[in-house]
């Protein structure tokens, strides 16, 4: 880039610039524009949506082990090490039988593969439907990820029924009650602070 402006001195591309790096000239100023801004005290955001999926239709399962388990949804995006992920799980359930014990397994992959119930898993959630037998009851998880490395963060959402038997339905019907899987980006990590008691 041959020129720049007066009072930032970014750089932009001028009429004997080959068009073949304009690409590469366009990023080159966005990221000039990104540091300038941040050195003249723009703050920078903190909170993005980087994925996020819906599931509108119901399904069923009498998996009992978490290798059996079955999937529910998945969703992906690039992470960047350093920074500090929150992923929200939403969805209803409803079980034949009263007194069950479901259990949701997180798992993921680092390589843009979609997760199964083999996969590395990286958070769960138990619940139980006391004597509601076939009312669905609303879940909710939140739980973080902390990438050491930069990658393709690909996280998959399994259930199985852990006690009780009977039938576990995931009730996700439509727009009324839909599960949904995001992924946000927090900002840079922090150290933690403060103690354990």
């Amino acid at each position: 880039m041959a020129g720049t402006t007066t009072n930032f001195s970014l750089p932009y591309p001028t009429s004997g610039d080959p068009i073949y790096q304009g690409a590469q000239q366009i990023k080159d100023a966005m990221d000039a524009v990104d540091v300038a801004l941040t050195g003249v005290g723009v703050p920078v955001p903190v909170y993005k949506l980087k994925a996020r999926n819906v599931r509108t239709t119901t399904k069923t399962t009498t998996a009992t082990t978490s290798g059996t388990a079955a999937g529910i949804m998945t969703t992906s995006c690039e992470v960047t090490a350093g920074r500090a992920y929150r992923i929200i799980f939403t969805c209803a359930f409803s079980s034949s039988v009263s007194n069950t014990t479901g259990q949701i397994d997180f798992r993921y992959t680092t390589n843009g593969a979609s997760p199964t119930a083999g996969s590395t898993l990286l958070e769960d959630a138990i619940f139980s439907n006391g004597s509601s037998a076939t009312i669905p009851l609303t879940q909710t998880k939140t739980f973080y990820y902390y990438p050491a490395t930069s990658h393709t963060l690909t996280i998959g959402a399994f259930v199985f029924n852990a006690v009780g038997g009977g039938t576990l339905t995931v009730q996700s019907s439509g727009a009324t009650r839909p599960g949904v899987l995001t992924v946000e980006d927090m900002g840079g990590s922090i150290s933690t602070t403060g103690a354990i008691l």
